[in-house]
């Protein structure tokens, strides 16, 4: 097995590569973790209560999804929650596969900020 050398030097490149990350710069993985609005009469009866159901990159974690949002839609989220999704099991005749799996973020946001993405 390898071992691996970390010096000062690359050290500090990594701070300062995560520093423009969270100073509000372009990223471009902010934007693109959010795939698209989940649709659903359950996800459509959150919104009435300021809640948003999106379907997010598997490796997404909270903290992205709550800055593509502001980035995105322009609104403060106030808290994000995380529901991975494993994906089904199917069978035709004796072949089975395994269906997509997929993770789902529920956005709150402050009290009057709404989201126009869901159908009315």
């Amino acid at each position: 097995m390898a071992t691996v050398k970390t010096t000062k030097k690359s050290k500090a490149a990594v701070e300062s590569k995560e520093v423009t990350a969270t100073s509000g710069a372009f990223d471009g993985k902010k934007i693109f973790s959010i795939k698209h609005p989940w649709i659903t009469e359950k996800a459509y009866r959150l919104s009435s209560g300021g809640k948003y159901v999106f379907i997010v990159d598997a490796q997404t974690n909270k903290s992205e999804v709550k800055k593509a949002v502001k980035v995105l839609y322009k609104v403060d989220p106030v808290s994000v929650n995380i529901i991975n999704s494993r994906g089904k099991n199917t069978h035709f005749g004796s072949k089975f596969t395994a269906g997509k799996e997929y993770k789902k973020a529920i956005v709150t946001l402050k009290k009057g900020q709404k989201i126009d993405v869901m159908p009315s």
